[in-house]
C-alpha cells in the first residue's frame, strides 16, 4: 500500500514539475510573439487598422505571459511570505503561561460525552450495515456523443479548408480560385462555383459556434475541480501551447517552403491560421475564470428550442448592426470576424458556461420528438434558401433585382435567419442527433482514437493540405500543364494569359486533396500527439 501511495505521490510531483516548466516555457513563447507583432508598429506605411491590430495582439500576448508567469511561481511566492511570517512570530517573547486544571464537573462533562460518542458510534455502526445491504450506485452520464461531435465538427472543419482552397484562395499558401471575384458571373457557370459556395457558408454559420458552445459547457467543473491557478495554467498549457506551435513554429516553416516553391522572395509574417480559435477560446476561458467569483449562481432550465430560435433572430440583428458600425476592425485580435465573434461566438460560449452550470443537455437529451422534427425543418429550409440565393448569385439563376423588398430590408433579414436562427437550430438539431445516433459506450478504437487527435487535427491540417495541394499541382505540370502563381493563386496559362483551371481540373484537384488530407491528418495527429512534449500539450 505504501509503495503504491507514494508512486502516486511521485506521479502527482512529476505532473506538477512539467506542468512548471510548460507554463514557464509557453509564458516564454508568448512574449516573443509579442515582440514580433508590437516590432511590426514600425514598418513604414503601416495603416491605422495594422498598426492597431499589432498593438492589441502585442498587449494580448503579454497580458497573457504575464498571467502564466504569476500563477507558475504563486506557490513560491507564497511560501516565501510564510516564512517570513514565521520569522516574525519566532521573534515575539513566549511570556504567556497557560495552566489547564482537571475539575471534577470537566471529569463529568468528559464521561458524559464519552458515553454520547458510543451512541454516535453505534448509531454509525447501524448505518453502514444497512448501506450494505442497500447499496446506492451512482449512475454516469453518458456523454460520448459531445465526443463524437467534436470529431465530426473538426472533420467539417478540414473540410472546410480544402473547399476554400479550391474556391476562394488564401486559405493556404498554395491555392487557387473557381470563379472571378469582382464578378461572380463573368465566366461560364461551373457547377463547382455553387457547390463550393454552398458548403462553406453553410458550415461557417454554425460549425465555430459550436466549437465555442461546447467548449464552454465544460469551463465550470474544470474552474470548480482545480481552481483558479490550476485551471489557469491547464488552458495555458493547452490551448496556449497549441497557439504558439501553430504561429511559432508550423505557419512559419509552410511559409517559407511554400514561397520557395513559388519562386517568390521568401518572407515570414505574422499569421494564426485556424489558430485563431484556439487564442480566442483561451482568452474567454480566462476571463470567464476572473469573473466567476463574481457571478452569481442562477439555476434555471434550458429556455425552450423555439425560445432559442427567436434569441438566434436576436443574435442576428446584432450582427447586422455590428456589419454597420466595424469596418476595417472586423479582424482586430485575429477574430475571424467580429460580426460573428459578438452575435455568435461570446452569446455561444456564454450559453456553454450557464448550460454546464444548470445541466441543459439533459433538456437537450430529452427533447420532444416534434420539437427535434421543427429544429430539422428549419435546417433544412433555410439551406434550401441560401442555396437559393447562391444559384442567383453564382449560378445559372438571373440575378436578383431585390424588387420585392428594399436592399436595406434585404441585408437585414438574410443575417437574422440564415446567422441567427440557423446558427441555434443547426447546433441543437446535431447535439440532438448525436445523442439518438452516436452516443454508444464503449467507444470504438478507431472512433476514441479519433476523438483524442482531433484538436491536433485542427492545428496542423492547414500543413498537410499545402503539402497535398503542392502534390497536386506538381501532377498537373507532370500532364504537360503549364502553372503559374498569379496574385497568391496558382493559375494555367491559355495564349500567354493567365486563366483559371476547367471546372473538371477543379473538381479532380479537391476530391484528391480533400481525400489525402483526410487520410493522413488523422493517422499523422494520432502519432504526432504522442511526441515528447507535445504529449503534454495535444
Amino acid at each position: 500500500m505504501s509503495d503504491i501511495v507514494s508512486k502516486l505521490v511521485s506521479s502527482i510531483s512529476d505532473t506538477q514539475g512539467s506542468m512548471m516548466w510548460l507554463s514557464s516555457a509557453v509564458s516564454f513563447l508568448f512574449v516573443i510573439l509579442a515582440v514580433w507583432r508590437l516590432a511590426g508598429v514600425n514598418h513604414a506605411g503601416i495603416s491605422q487598422f495594422d498598426y492597431d491590430n499589432d498593438i492589441f495582439d502585442g498587449i494580448n500576448f503579454i497580458l497573457l505571459a504575464l498571467l502564466g508567469v504569476v500563477c507558475t511561481v504563486w506557490p513560491n511566492l507564497c511560501l516565501l511570505f510564510a516564512r517570513g511570517e514565521e520569522k516574525k512570530d519566532e521573534r515575539k517573547p513566549e511570556n504567556d503561561i497557560v495552566v489547564v486544571v482537571d475539575s471534577p464537573k470537566d471529569d463529568a462533562e468528559r464521561e458524559k460525552s464519552l458515553r454520547s460518542l458510543e451512541v454516535e458510534a453505534a448509531k454509525d455502526e447501524d448505518e453502514k450495515e444497512c448501506a450494505a445491504v442497500e447499496p446506492v450506485v451512482a449512475v454516469k452520464r453518458n456523454i460520448v456523443y459531445l465526443t463524437n461531435l467534436k470529431t465530426f465538427l473538426t472533420f467539417m472543419v478540414v473540410t472546410h479548408h480544402t473547399v476554400c482552397a479550391f474556391s476562394q484562395g488564401g486559405t493556404t499558401p498554395l491555392s487557387t480560385i473557381s470563379y472571378d471575384t469582382a464578378n461572380p458571373k463573368a465566366l461560364p457557370f461551373r457547377t463547382f462555383t455553387p457547390g463550393s459556395q454552398f458548403l462553406t457558408w453553410a458550415d461557417q454559420n454554425y460549425f465555430m459556434a459550436a466549437f465555442f458552445l461546447i467548449s464552454g459547457y465544460f469551463c465550470p467543473k474544470s474552474l470548480d475541480r482545480k481552481g483558479f491557478r490550476a485551471f489557469v495554467l491547464d488552458k495555458l498549457v493547452r490551448l496556449g501551447g497549441g497557439f504558439v506551435l501553430y504561429t511559432l513554429v508550423l505557419a512559419p516553416l509552410m511559409q517559407v517552403w511554400s514561397s520557395a516553391y513559388m519562386g517568390g522572395p521568401i518572407t515570414v509574417v505574422y499569421n494564426n491560421g485556424p489558430a485563431w480559435f484556439i487564442l480566442w477560446l483561451l482568452n474567454f476561458s480566462i476571463i470567464y475564470a476572473a469573473l466567476a467569483p463574481f457571478i452569481p449562481e442562477v439555476k434555471f432550465c434550458m429556455p425552450h428550442p423555439l425560445l432559442l430560435m427567436l434569441v438566434g433572430l436576436g443574435l442576428g440583428g446584432v450582427q447586422y448592426g455590428m456589419s454597420l458600425i466595424i469596418g476595417d476592425y472586423i479582424q482586430l485580435g485575429g477574430m475571424q470576424m467580429w460580426t460573428y465573434g459578438i452575435a455568435l461566438y461570446v452569446p455561444f460560449f456564454t450559453a456553454g458556461i450557464v448550460g454546464g452550470r444548470n445541466d441543459w443537455l439533459r433538456s437537450v437529451e430529452e427533447m420532444k420528438t416534434w420539437v427535434v422534427w421543427v429544429l430539422r425543418a428549419v435546417v433544412v429550409i433555410i439551406l434550401g434558401l441560401n442555396l437559393l440565393m447562391i444559384l442567383h448569385i453564382f449560378g445559372p439563376l438571373p440575378t436578383p433585382s431585390y424588387g420585392i423588398l428594399p436592399l436595406g430590408l434585404t441585408s437585414f433579414i438574410d443575417p437574422c435567419i440564415i446567422i441567427g436562427v440557423y446558427s441555434v437550430a443547426t447546433t441543437l438539431a446535431l447535439m440532438q442527433l448525436f445523442h439518438q445516433y452516436f452516443n454508444r459506450s464503449p467507444q470504438s478504437v478507431l472512433s476514441r482514437n479519433a476523438g483524442a487527435a482531433a484538436y491536433t487535427v485542427y492545428i496542423i491540417h492547414f500543413v498537410v493540405l499545402n503539402l497535398m495541394t503542392l502534390i497536386f499541382i506538381e501532377v498537373l505540370k507532370a500532364g504537360h500543364m503549364p502553372i503559374i502563381f498569379s496574385k497568391g493563386s496558382y493559375v494555367t496559362v491559355k495564349n500567354g494569359d493567365p486563366e483559371l483551371l476547367s471546372n473538371a481540373m477543379i473538381w479532380l484537384g479537391w476530391a484528391f486533396v480533400f481525400v489525402m488530407t483526410q487520410v493522413l491528418v488523422w493517422p499523422l495527429a494520432h502519432y504526432f500527439r504522442k511526441l515528447p512534449v507535445l504529449n503534454k500539450i495535444l
